[in-house]
């Protein structure tokens, strides 16, 4: 596959010096497919965000699922196509084809949240992608 990718518990994209760094890791590191956990940004902010910083690529937040969001996935549509397939509180899971090599693949992202109860509903619910 001829795609590189990124994920980083960025812990909050709020100040500007934080979206240099990050701006400058996705460039220097050529990503195509990128995932920031714990945002700590309203749905507005992330739409403006991308669409600032990287005008043409796509991206979805689980911001549906819980308050806050805690999941951003974001891509370059010219080298990687990825379609949600289902997403909650705790991940978001795609299905993703790399442009350039045609290689078809599975994506699954989490963000696990503190209490047993949620982390056990986000184990049995990785469990079942294997099956």
């Amino acid at each position: 596959m001829n795609f590189k990718a990124i994920v980083w518990n960025v812990r909050g994209l709020k100040k500007p010096s934080k979206h240099s760094t990050i701006l400058n890791l996705v460039k220097f590191h050529q990503a195509s497919l990128c995932c920031f956990l714990e945002t700590k940004m309203t749905k507005i902010n992330i739409f403006n965000f991308v669409s600032n910083k990287w005008p043409g690529w796509s991206f979805e937040t689980n911001h549906d699922f819980i308050d806050g969001g805690r999941i951003l996935v974001c891509w370059n549509p010219n080298l990687i196509s990825c379609n949600l397939i289902e997403m909650g509180e705790q991940y978001m899971h795609f299905k993703c084809l790399c442009r350039t090599s045609q290689t078809v693949f599975f994506a699954t992202f989490v963000y696990s949240l503190y209490t047993v109860l949620r982390r056990k509903a986000l184990w049995e619910y990785l469990a079942l992608l294997g099956d």
